[in-house]
């Protein structure tokens, strides 16, 4: 028999997917800023690739203060939580989002 919940929580794994990818990306391109700090990098690239990390950085930690009180309504908001969004930003918030969905949706 047909259930809506069953498409729901389709298009939620799939989501979860998705963010899985971009997490790994986000690794990666923290990984290629961390380089530029211990590998010669031929210049302007690696004062390109270090000012758009700090530029990120800086957005991460923007999000990190500014989604606390949002995560605060859907659970708990703790230092890994902070840690986490400064290193994938809205894919963690999103994350924990999905996380709380797939709680009220079973």
């Amino acid at each position: 028999m047909y259930s809506p919940f069953e498409k729901e929580q389709d298009v939620t794994e799939k989501m979860a997917v998705v963010l899985n990818i971009l997490r790994v990306i986000t690794l990666l391109f923290w990984g290629t800023v961390l380089s530029t700090f211990f590998l010669s990098w031929s210049q302007p690239l690696g004062e390109i690739v270090s000012i758009v990390g700090g530029c990120i950085l800086l957005a991460h930690s923007l999000e990190a203060i500014l989604f606390r009180k949002r995560l605060l309504q859907i659970g708990t908001y703790t230092a890994k939580d902070a840690a986490l969004i400064l290193v994938f930003g809205v894919f963690h918030v999103a994350g924990r989002y999905l996380e709380a969905t797939e709680g009220t949706s079973k």
